[in-house]
């Protein structure tokens, strides 16, 4: 499949945000705060080594996900780890591992109590789509699942 994106690999078509997608993918409010985002370099080497090894892996282009942890403070947030998130493909729609988030959240926060989810990531050659969008539906659903069982 060398040359192939990872879209096509997994039999999603990714086409282009049209003007309306793009507003609501990335509207913005009238309120603006200022917020201040420390960032290990930990989390930059892994999320360039999973692009690197899924590229490696799959002999061209790849879209991968993952999940950022770390600590919020009013307007300052600290990104401390990030995870692979496994998405595969199911009628043309990426969709979110749930069950294996789920484990790893029983994993992290045996070794990294002091941490939560903050947010995700996904890197790709390709442009922002909708299935984006879909994808971050997804990971709200399972962080709004994670926070209401604790």
């Amino acid at each position: 499949m060398a040359g192939t994106s990872a879209a096509k690999q997994l039999g999603v078509k990714r086409t282009p945000l049209n003007e309306n997608d793009a507003k609501t993918l990335l509207a913005s409010s009238s309120k603006t705060s200022a917020t201040e985002v420390d960032l290990h370099p930990v989390v930059l080497l892994h999320i360039a080594d999973h692009h690197h090894r899924n590229v490696a892996q799959h002999g061209g282009r790849s879209q991968v996900f993952g999940a950022l942890l770390g600590r919020q403070d009013g307007p300052k947030a600290e990104i401390c780890f990030a995870f692979e998130i496994l998405v595969k493909s199911e009628g043309g729609r990426n969709v979110l591992d749930k069950a294996y988030w789920l484990e790893k959240e029983e994993q992290f926060k045996q070794i990294l109590p002091g941490l939560d989810y903050i947010g995700w990531y996904t890197v790709s050659d390709e442009f922002l789509t909708m299935q984006d969008l879909d994808m971050q539906n997804q990971v709200c659903s399972v962080l709004y699942r994670l926070w209401t069982t604790k």
